[in-house]
């Protein structure tokens, strides 16, 4: 799947640095990664900042059920969206 911004997303079982998605941390995330949510659409998020909140450690899908959409205002249902970045 591709976002509109040209980003190769990974979902929830596909693996990410080897490791399947449910467990991995922010510390197993590729610089490369980028970190969105869904709820219909799909929303890029401050990978950065979350990490800086929540710590290197945090496995990301415990933190899926705090995810709001910032549009609709949606909290269930909610899911991360990993993104291959391209390096050029």
């Amino acid at each position: 799947m591709r976002h509109r911004r040209g980003i190769d997303l990974v979902g929830a079982g596909d693996e990410i640095a080897g490791q399947k998605a449910n467990e991995v941390t922010f510390a197993d995330l590729p610089q490369w990664y980028s970190v969105s949510g869904q709820c219909g659409e799909v929303s890029m998020l401050e990978r950065w900042e979350l990490q800086r909140r929540f710590g290197k450690s945090q496995q990301l899908m415990p933190l899926e059920r705090k995810l709001r959409c910032s549009r609709c205002g949606n909290g269930n249902g909610n899911h991360f969206v990993f993104g291959h970045v391209s390096r050029d």
